[in-house]
């Protein structure tokens, strides 16, 4: 199941979080394997793990 990143950025964890750090903390996630994007996306869904 694919999560939009504004759900994430609704999270109580995130919500106070400024948008650079939220976006930059998300292409970290990306980038360490953690979690991905459905085919053909490069933004906007994602899910835990490969």
């Amino acid at each position: 199941m694919f999560v939009q990143s504004s759900e994430i950025k609704m999270h109580p964890l995130c919500a106070q979080m400024p948008n650079p750090s939220f976006f930059r903390a998300l292409k970290e996630l990306l980038d360490d394997g953690a979690i991905s994007l459905p085919m053909n996306r490069k933004k906007g869904l994602y899910r835990l793990g490969a």
